[in-house]
C-alpha cells in the first residue's frame, strides 16, 4: 500500500466520522468520560482513546514534512488506532457515523 494523504484521510474518517476532525474537541469529549466516573477499566480505555487522538493528530498535521517511510509507518499506526478506537467505542455501545 502506497502512503497517500487520501488514504490517511480515509482512515481518519473511518475512525472519527469526518476527514477533518476538531482534534481539540475530540480530546475534550474523551476527557469528559472520566469526569464523574472513577472506574479503572474506563479510565484505561479513555487513556487509549486520548493517545489515539494524539497520534492521529500528529500524522494529520505533520504529513507534508514526513519522509515516505514515515508516512507508511503513520498509515499503519493510524490504521491500528482506527481498529482500537472503534472496538473501544463499540464496547460502550457508541458508534461513529460517517
Amino acid at each position: 500500500m502506497t502512503a497517500s494523504r487520501h488514504k490517511l484521510l480515509d482512515l481518519v474518517e473511518e475512525t472519527y466520522g469526518t476527514r477533518h476532525p476538531d482534534f481539540d474537541m475530540l480530546r475534550k469529549q474523551f476527557e469528559r468520560i472520566t469526569d464523574n466516573v472513577h472506574d479503572e477499566e474506563i479510565e484505561s480505555d479513555t487513556r487509549l482513546l486520548l493517545a489515539g487522538v494524539d497520534v492521529t493528530r500528529n500524522a494529520y498535521e505533520d504529513w507534508k514534512e514526513m519522509e515516505p517511510y514515515e508516512k507508511q509507518q503513520a498509515l499503519s499506526a493510524v490504521g491500528r488506532i482506527r481498529n482500537l478506537t472503534r472496538s473501544t467505542l463499540r464496547k460502550y455501545d457508541i458508534a461513529v457515523d460517517r
